[in-house]
């Protein structure tokens, strides 16, 4: 277990790239980056930065939309926008997710929107999203 999640033994003795990108369950994926950390896990994994910037929906935090090349896909690439959640955790730290997004989409606003099912322009709006 680990925050709360059933995990392989694999996430608390030593993630790596390789398993994190075979493993089926996202929430197992998700802890096993979280072990590593998210910068760790996008240097070590040699994921390309395509676009940042301020999230105008999360004041104090960053989109950052990367390249990562898929496993068992001939090099096909996946995009993944890296987010910080909005809301703090208990301890008072705010969580970083990688949510897969259209791998046509080349702006971190854009794909911001596109998890919302809104358009880049109204996103730029928002004032706090959740």
């Amino acid at each position: 277990m680990l925050h709360g999640t059933p995990v392989p033994e694999w996430v608390l003795s030593g993630p790596t790239v390789d398993l994190i990108r075979a493993e089926p369950n996202i929430e197992v994926r998700r802890s096993a980056i979280e072990r590593l950390g998210w910068d760790a896990y996008i240097r070590v994994a040699g994921m390309t930065r395509v676009a940042s910037c301020p999230d105008p929906g999360n004041p104090g935090a960053e989109l950052g939309l990367y390249d990562d090349v898929l496993t068992g896909g001939w090099g096909a690439r996946r995009r993944v926008l890296i987010v910080t959640n909005g809301t703090p955790e208990p301890g008072g730290h705010r969580r970083r997710y990688g949510i897969d997004v259209p791998s046509d989409l080349d702006n971190p606003i854009d794909a911001a929107a596109w998890t919302y099912g809104l358009t880049g322009e109204l996103y730029r709006t928002l004032a706090r999203r959740t």
